[in-house]
């Protein structure tokens, strides 16, 4: 039974008020009832204060338009309210009753009773866990179709947020597993203990073996080339003494003529320098990679002006360069078909194609190794064919330079053949010997500043050897053989300092900054071996955690409820907002399996919500109701389009989708009121009645009432 009162007063004009009380419509009504009736009869304002009384403001599930109509009458400046309403189950064991006794403010009380007797107030929360309020206008029905997905897109968030909770929990006990004394994590941790053991004894054991060979390789090749830009520095300031003489001598005869340069002979200045610059280039490298038995070729090498080279000086160049490119070359080739090279560049491509990753602590499973480990053998395995690949570097890096080189000669010489032909007259020979001048004067400036540079090099490589304490007077004297006679010689260093200079002062470099590394590895796998230790003591002082034995199932939960968690709060809910948003296409379907079979079961839900609905002049059973293709299959496999269906029809259909309750699942009472039905005939109401009858014999529904518009106000009870 259904009891209710109320009073409205409305300002209707300056100074006008006007009193509203419920005439047309019985203060006693049924549970379960459908209401005809005028407009303005009362009809809309009944519903709307006791679903206003039943919290329905808020809650999110309402229509906005009628919470909006609710609002109104409890929150506006132009009306004021009170009521009184108790709704009782036909067996009087709930009662509800909810009061606003005063005209102003906004507030009411709803109490509830389980024995018609006592009374207690509810909250809105504990109405929410026991009442299903379901209030709605079924305006545009198969428009709003995809709105009964926003209850199922709040139970996925509900259970996803329960998966979650569960997932924390899980987390929390494997924390708590793997800190206590778990037998697995203790060999673990020895295990781990064992390999940073393991990894500070082979360094222990490398470390001073590195010190001793970086020691011996840079007092070799500090000494070696000191001596060599010293012997340099005494050749070439010899050379220039000379070359001042000469051009003092003919100085003043020189200035008068200067201006008279050809362009020609400017180039053939720039082409002697290029020269001179690439024969110091290569010359240094020849003199370390050469052996012994070429060493007589190399002095005729070596015997050339490169400042200003003769034309037969020209030819003996290009002559042992094409011989030490040749030489080379076949080298290179027998490298290239060596086994032994070609595994060496595998091992250094493999190397710097993972290098990034040496300092990763992730963990390869099958070899129980870190991939910061596992790069780190690979560069142990690099770094032993290191000499072959820096040898070929070389080897290449000379036969390129001599390339250049012979280059070079070949334009020098043709240039120089076009001046002589252009030299005939008085005037060019007297040109001439002004260019001869100029010369002298541009290769003495090339001089000057080689000098500058070799001397730097030379001071360099002299504090270098101080620093390695290498007596200074034997270093002021210059001797070689006195220098390096204490010093051992391996065939490992010999290897190194045939690199040439650079390479030389590079590996020099990286053995440094490998032993720099080895040390501060050192330091880390001691505070690591510390903290496995301690680790170890305090796991063998923990007792086991009562789930201990379940930490693999429980490992295996946290992935899974993880994973199950992630789709329904994040996949699901991305696909039932593109369906309810109307941006699910067909031809988007075809693309990902998971979403057609996901929408597949989302259509079946809809079908089970909507269940027997009228179509024209038959009953049908939904078994597929496919809102992306707007369609609904029977059980019978009839295709039914929603467009097809008449208002009144899906009215009816989508009323009973809101009645189509799981109560397994959903064991709360129903409170029913549905608005504004008029499109409905007795055939699409038929439905409707079965229904709440079925929910009513369930014990599952308190209160149905249906409202329509009617030429007379006509009350009619359903059950």
């Amino acid at each position: 039974m259904i009891t209710y009162d109320y009073v409205i007063e409305r300002k209707t004009g300056e100074g006008k008020l006007r009193r509203f009380v419920p005439t047309q419509i019985p203060t006693k009504l049924n549970n379960m009832v459908l209401i005809e009736g005028k407009n303005s009869s009362g009809k809309s304002t009944l519903l709307n204060i006791i679903a206003m009384g039943l919290f329905g403001t808020k809650n999110t599930k309402i229509n906005p338009v009628l919470q909006s109509k609710m609002n109104s009458l409890l929150n506006s400046n132009h009306q004021k309210i009170k009521f009184s309403f108790k709704i009782t189950s036909e067996n009087d064991t709930i009662v509800l009753k909810s009061e606003k006794t005063d005209l102003e403010g906004n507030d009411f009380i709803l109490k509830e009773s389980l024995d018609g007797i006592t009374f207690k107030p509810i909250s809105f929360e504990n109405f929410e866990k026991k009442y299903n309020l379901i209030y709605d206008i079924p305006n545009n029905p198969t428009e709003r179709l995809p709105e009964l997905l926003k209850e199922l897109k709040e139970e996925q968030l509900q259970f996803g947020d329960k998966l979650k909770f569960f997932n924390y929990y899980l987390d929390k006990t494997s924390t708590q597993i793997t800190s206590s004394r778990d037998p697995k994590r203790l060999e673990e941790v020895q295990n781990r203990l064992r390999g940073v053991q393991e990894q500070k004894d082979k360094i222990d054991k490398d470390l001073p073996k590195l010190d001793v060979f970086l020691d011996l390789l840079e007092k070799r090749a500090y000494i070696h080339y000191y001596c060599y830009y010293l012997n340099e520095v005494e050749k070439l300031t010899r050379e220039k003494n000379d070359l001042q003489k000469i051009i003092e001598k003919s100085d003043t005869e020189g200035k008068k003529q200067t201006s008279k340069i050809s362009r020609d002979k400017a180039k053939i200045l720039r082409l002697q320098s290029s020269f001179s610059d690439g024969y110091y280039q290569v010359t240094r490298l020849l003199d370390d990679t050469l052996p012994k038995s070429d060493q007589s070729r190399f002095k005729i090498w070596k015997s050339i002006h490169p400042y200003s080279p003769e034309n037969n000086d020209l030819d003996t160049i290009r002559l042992e360069a094409a011989y030490f490119s040749s030489k080379f070359s076949t080298e290179v080739e027998k490298m290239r078909k060596d086994p032994a090279f070609n595994d060496a560049s595998t091992w250094e491509r493999v190397f710097q194609s993972l290098k990034e990753f040496e300092d990763s602590g992730l963990l390869i499973p099958q070899f129980k190794v870190t991939i910061g480990e596992f790069v780190n053998l690979l560069k142990e395995e690099s770094k032993k064919s290191s000499m072959l690949i820096q040898r070929y570097r070389m080897l290449n890096q000379i036969i390129d330079l001599l390339r250049e080189l012979r280059t070079n000669i070949d334009e020098l010489q043709e240039e120089q053949k076009k001046l002589q032909k252009e030299s005939i007259s008085d005037e060019q020979l007297s040109e001439g010997s002004v260019d001869t001048l100029y010369q002298k004067k541009y290769q003495l400036r090339q001089m000057e500043m080689d000098l500058v540079r070799i001397t730097t090099k030379c001071n360099d490589y002299f504090q270098r050897c101080l620093s390695k304490n290498i007596d200074e007077k034997k270093l002021e004297s210059g001797l070689y053989r006195e220098l390096i006679k204490d010093i051992p010689m391996n065939e490992q260093l010999e290897q190194y300092l045939s690199l040439g200079e650079k390479h030389v002062i590079d590996k020099i470099s990286e053995l440094q900054g490998e032993i720099t590394e080895k040390r501060g590895k050192l330091s880390g796998l001691d505070m690591l071996i510390s903290q496995y230790e301690r680790d170890i003591i305090n796991l063998n002082k923990q007792k086991p955690h009562k789930f201990e034995p379940y930490l693999e199932q429980i490992n295996d939960l946290l992935r899974k409820t993880n994973a199950m968690s992630q789709k329904l709060l994040v996949d699901y809910n991305t696909n039932l907002k593109n369906l309810i948003d109307k941006k699910v296409k067909e031809s988007d379907l075809s693309k990902d399996s998971n979403k057609i079979k996901y929408y597949s079961e989302v259509s079946s839900y809809l079908a089970h919500r909507i269940g027997t609905f009228r179509h024209i002049d038959r009953t049908y059973k939904a078994k597929i109701v496919d809102l992306i293709s707007g369609i609904i299959i029977t059980d019978d496999n009839e295709i039914i389009h929603l467009s097809d269906m008449g208002t009144g029809q899906t009215q009816s259909a989508y009323i009973l989708s809101l009645l189509n309750i799981d109560i397994k699942n959903d064991p709360r009472k129903i409170i029913a009121f549905f608005d504004e039905i008029a499109m409905m005939d007795d055939d699409s109401l038929e439905p409707i009645s079965a229904k709440m009858k079925e929910l009513k014999k369930q014990n599952q529904l308190l209160v149905g009432i249906l409202v329509q518009k009617g030429n007379e106000t006509n009350i009619r009870a359903l059950g």
